[in-house]
């Protein structure tokens, strides 16, 4: 047995460790994704840990969780019960260390999909079983419990991708793209760091510090001066896009200086257009 877990840790871990070593220290290209990642000091403050809780409720729903606790706690098995304990407590110290990321985006709690249906199916399975004289009694109720959950989740899901118009979209980038010129060099506001123009507009896209990013940055203890960095950034680009008009607002120095410095040349739909070669 020693020796298959050692073969199987060799397989998982070796690969890695070769990736990480190519791209670390061969390429020198994969140093940046341990940037803005490992931050001990939000391990101490009460708010890290609601943040935690809330995004975990977002993502899989606070109830669910607990429950699916309560079900692996029911394991009589104690070799699989210990396995999925060390898969929770993984998950754990997975957070820890990505201790801003796990409050911020839902995707790093799919991890927890795995327990959370065994623990789900540990429950449903000890209360199906309870009841001996009533099989068929008991079959028809899970039945339609279960076909009405799905039901209502499904509908939920079919109400919500329904109101989104991603061909409205589509249509709309591609105007954009076509205005500014694929050639174009632009710098925006984008939501999703600009890759709907990138993609349906068929140009390179930068994308402007947003104040999340500015939050990130000053939780890694760096100073950020966005009004000095400004000019420095822009001086490179022929157009500045701004299709998020909240953060467009949050960021008043930006909006000061692109109403007093130049002309506005353009404006598609929610869409904001400056022509940085065009000054006012």
């Amino acid at each position: 047995n020693v020796v298959k877990w050692s073969y199987l840790q060799g397989m998982v871990i070796v690969p890695y460790l070769a990736f990480l070593f190519y791209g670390v220290v061969v390429l020198g290209i994969l140093g940046e994704q341990f940037n803005f990642r490992f931050f001990p000091n939000r391990w101490v403050d009460p708010l890290f840990y609601i943040q935690w809780i809330l995004e975990l409720d977002y993502t899989i729903d606070l109830v669910i969780f607990l429950a699916a606790i309560l079900g692996i706690s029911l394991f009589t098995n104690k070799k699989y019960l210990y396995l999925l304990v060390g898969y929770l407590a993984g998950y754990a110290v997975y957070g820890f260390v990505f201790s801003y990321h796990i409050t911020t985006h839902d995707y790093y709690h799919l991890p927890l999909m795995i327990p959370v249906s065994i623990g789900i199916g540990i429950i449903l399975g000890k209360v199906f079983n309870i009841s001996e004289r009533n099989r068929t009694l008991t079959k028809i109720v899970f039945t339609f419990a279960a076909l009405l959950f799905i039901g209502i989740k499904s509908w939920e899901i079919r109400s919500a991708l329904s109101r989104l118009k991603f061909s409205e979209e589509i249509e709309k980038w591609e105007v954009v793209g076509e205005q500014l010129g694929h050639e174009s060099r632009v710098i925006g506001l984008f939501p999703n760091y600009g890759y709907r123009l990138a993609y349906w507009g068929w140009m390179h896209v930068s994308s402007w510090t947003t104040s999340d990013d500015v939050a990130l940055r000053e939780l890694a203890g760096q100073k950020v001066d966005l009004e000095a960095e400004l000019l420095d950034r822009i001086s490179d680009y022929d157009y500045f896009v701004i299709a998020d008009q909240e953060e467009y607002e949050n960021q008043e120095f930006l909006k000061e200086y692109f109403e007093s410095n130049f002309l506005k040349s353009e404006e598609i739909k929610d869409i904001i257009i400056y022509d940085l070669r065009a000054v006012d």
